[in-house]
């Protein structure tokens, strides 16, 4: 953008300060969400080991970590119905 008479210049530079005022105060004051958590059930003692079982708990349920995640395509993730997933014992897919 060329601003060569100084009306323009300024009103581009007001213009420029208020688009910076507003994206500063658009977004919310950050805050920890207590929805998703980790509890560590058992961490193992074994010398320079950083194994633990533990449960993810979100707001559609919880994990049991480690587990058994289900990584595929959307064809194959879609081809898999919910009682098969089940009896499988997968309680995350991605």
């Amino acid at each position: 953008v060329c601003v060569c008479h100084p009306r323009l210049r300024r009103l581009f530079m007001r213009l420029r300060h208020a688009r910076r005022l507003h994206l500063a105060t658009a977004f919310p004051e950050w805050r920890p969400l207590d929805f998703f958590h980790h509890e560590i059930l058992h961490a193992s003692r074994k010398e320079g080991s950083r194994a633990r079982v533990g449960r993810l708990h979100t707001p559609h349920g919880t994990v049991e970590t480690p587990g058994f995640v289900v990584v595929g395509t959307n064809g194959a993730v879609k081809f898999v119905d919910h009682h098969a997933a089940d009896a499988a014992g997968m309680e995350l897919m991605f």
